[in-house]
């Protein structure tokens, strides 16, 4: 992918919460492209397609998959699940001390 350079941009600070694996390959992109991650994003933005994918085919097909059980035992989902609420806790933490309030009742 040939990355253009053109004149300077005003620019907006913005946050963004994404999950593991996507940040993962957003620093793999940039890494391959040797750009920075908001470089990455302007690019795949500027290029992706306008009209929004249809998800009606690949919304069934998750439902069908979820009533049959998922492909995944009881004991992988626990895990799954308990994967998820850490990862959950840790970026609270985070937040929490970033900002310098506690929840209260919590």
């Amino acid at each position: 992918m040939a990355i253009k350079y053109g004149m300077a941009q005003t620019t907006i600070k913005s946050t963004f919460s994404l999950d593991v694996e996507t940040v993962r390959r957003l620093e793999r992109l940039a890494r391959a492209w040797g750009v920075n991650k908001s470089q990455v994003l302007r690019q795949v933005i500027r290029h992706a397609p306008t009209a929004p994918p249809d998800e009606a085919p690949r919304a069934l097909a998750l439902l069908k998959r979820i009533h049959a059980g998922g492909g995944r035992s009881a004991s992988e989902v626990k895990q799954w699940a308990k994967r998820v609420r850490d990862e959950r806790k840790a970026t609270a933490a985070k937040r929490q001390a970033r900002t310098g309030q506690a929840r209260r009742g919590h």
